[in-house]
């Protein structure tokens, strides 16, 4: 067995994430626990990333801002005009960078592989693309890239980086999408670990109102893709039924919980649906120990959000639509599998809370399912990984 901390001592890697860093949600958890394991490999690490997210603190790890000339205090999640401008100035940080140190590797993640292979190109180093998800998929939100020369290119960008990357760290799930355009493409796909699941937290049952209520939950993103318009929809349907019903949807920022609000109002749902801003994520165990039931109402996307692995070993029961993100972790046994429409989301949701043997059973399913299934740790498949680029 190699000894890889011997193996990967004081060389030295340039990470490339254009995201900002550190905040609580999918893609900045994943790169923090890359960022963790990587210096526990030995690397040394430069992290050349947005001005705009908290501070941490990780051994061998350097994190090197953007200039903030325009003072950008958030970057929203999806395509905005402040990333593509952000996008540029990180290219100039990271030419800057490559110009001054020795980089054994460069390590792209999402979009920044594309910087990556202008290093590669220049200095002759190897490039890891890092796909947390497929760009052209997330862009599909967009009217102007879901159809015609925008769908094009997007799809062509995103075919030029798996063919010219070195190798590729993916998401579960989207290891056939990359062989569907390279077959003989080398591709890691990763797990994730998560949180372990708490008691019940009743001081926060009672200070939500969600106490002696059968409580629907989801946690994540409040990003269009995420499908929450028509989990609000199916609340009110689920209401009709069980009107004691709550839904809790936690990971709502500014604007996104404004347009959510004046959705469940239109619902007359003010006191069934409860939005909560994003949340330390420390703390989501908490608040998935409410729930009698967790929802997955996605409408689309190709790789397994990171939350379901949380999901998954809670011993709670889901509701997922079946899109192929969340298919690659699920299946009828242990989930309810719905379309992903509103009217599907409350049948599955009041299949949960109505029979609560067989929801209990699915429940028991998808944990045993995840403690038994063969899934490589991020460590394993970084190991891999920088093995076959040195």
């Amino acid at each position: 067995m190699i000894n890889t901390s011997k193996a990967f001592n004081n060389q030295r890697i340039l990470l490339i994430a254009p995201q900002p860093f550190y905040e609580d949600r999918g893609t900045p958890i994943a790169i923090r626990n890359t960022l963790n394991v990587l210096s526990d490999l030995g690397f040394k690490v430069d992290l050349a990333t947005f001005p705009v997210g908290t501070p941490v603190d990780i051994p061998n790890v350097r994190v090197i801002r953007t200039v903030n000339l325009l003072g950008y205090k958030t970057v929203p999640v999806g395509l905005s005009l402040r990333k593509v401008v952000l996008d540029l100035f990180l290219i100039v940080t990271i030419l800057r960078l490559a110009c001054r140190n020795t980089y054994a590797c460069v390590h792209g993640v999402e979009e920044g592989a594309a910087i990556g292979l202008l290093c590669k190109v220049l200095f002759g180093r190897p490039m890891i693309y890092d796909m947390q998800s497929s760009i052209p998929e997330q862009l599909q939100i967009y009217k102007w890239l879901k159809v015609g020369p925008g769908r094009w290119l997007s799809l062509l960008f995103e075919r030029w980086l798996i063919r010219s990357a070195d190798c590729i760290i993916a998401s579960r799930g989207l290891a056939p999408y990359v062989h569907s355009i390279e077959s003989g493409k080398t591709v890691f796909e990763f797990s994730f670990i998560g949180q372990d699941p708490r008691p019940r937290n009743e001081a926060l049952a009672r200070s939500l109102g969600v106490s002696q209520r059968p409580t629907v939950l989801y946690t994540g993103t409040f990003a269009p893709y995420q499908g929450l318009e028509g989990l609000i929809e199916s609340a009110a349907m689920v209401q009709a039924e069980i009107p004691e019903v709550v839904f809790v949807l936690v990971g709502g920022i500014g604007d996104e919980i404004a347009r959510l609000t004046r959705l469940k109002e239109r619902y007359n749902l003010v006191d069934t649906v409860k939005l909560l801003p994003r949340q330390p994520r420390e703390k989501i165990p908490d608040y998935l120990a409410l729930a009698d039931a967790l929802v997955l109402p996605r409408i689309s996307g190709e790789n397994a959000p990171l939350k379901i692995y949380e999901y998954l070993r809670c011993k709670i029961p889901i509701v997922a639509t079946n899109i192929p993100a969340h298919m690659a972790m699920l299946s009828d046994k242990t989930a309810i599998i719905v379309a992903p429409n509103s009217e599907d989301i409350s049948r599955g949701i009041l299949q949960v809370l109505r029979n609560s043997t067989h929801a209990s059973k699915v429940a028991m399913a998808a944990h045993s399912f995840l403690q038994t299934c063969k899934m490589k740790s991020m460590r394993e498949v970084l190991t891999e990984a920088y093995c076959l680029v040195s």
